[in-house]
């Protein structure tokens, strides 16, 4: 660089690690709260498992052929998939536990990254007519897809970075080879 006043731009490289899954692990997990007033309870029943990137994950979607509420391909290679049964988790409270699949999927427990390829199936769960709420749903997912991780074989994927490099010809291989 010295040598021959060259303008480089150095720095630590951020590695951009993501975390995964390799097996399904089921989960069962009941949030309850009780604290001198309205409670907070809900109930969870599922799986998480590794799922394929797709090439055009491009943001939320709808999967081909079902309801966007029913099959959901999120940034990042994640899917949310609703196999609820009945109402023993009301409607209005899907979105929550979309919500709560979004934010427990930002930092990863193996090593705080975010994860990628990651589907979670949400099967089935409990409420209360009094005590359930969207943050005991949110919470609920959270602390379901903690308890179900250790069993899913989580790994750190290799990071692949995209590194630009201009350089003129005749110094091409010698830059080349040394990347």
């Amino acid at each position: 660089l010295r040598e021959y006043n060259v303008a480089c731009v150095t720095g630590q490289p951020q590695v951009n690690y993501r975390e995964t899954l390799t097996k399904r692990a089921p989960f069962d997990y009941l949030h309850k709260k009780q604290s001198g007033g309205a409670g907070q309870f809900a109930g969870v029943m599922g799986y998480i498992e590794p799922c394929e990137l797709q090439s055009s994950d491009a943001g939320d979607s709808e999967s081909s052929g079902g309801r966007a509420d029913k099959h959901r391909r999120l940034e990042g290679g994640l899917e949310f998939v609703n196999d609820l049964l009945g109402t023993n988790i009301p409607p209005q409270f899907v979105p929550a536990l979309l919500k709560g699949f979004k934010e427990a999927s930002t930092r990863g427990d193996l090593a705080g990254y975010p994860m990628q390829g990651v589907r979670f199936v949400i099967q089935d769960g409990r409420s209360h007519h009094v005590d359930s709420n969207e943050h005991a749903f949110r919470m609920a997912v959270i602390m379901a897809v903690r308890q179900a991780y250790p069993l899913a074989g989580a790994k750190i994927l290799e990071p692949i970075m995209r590194v630009e490099v201009q350089t003129p010809q005749e110094f091409q291989g010698a830059v080349m080879g040394g990347i």
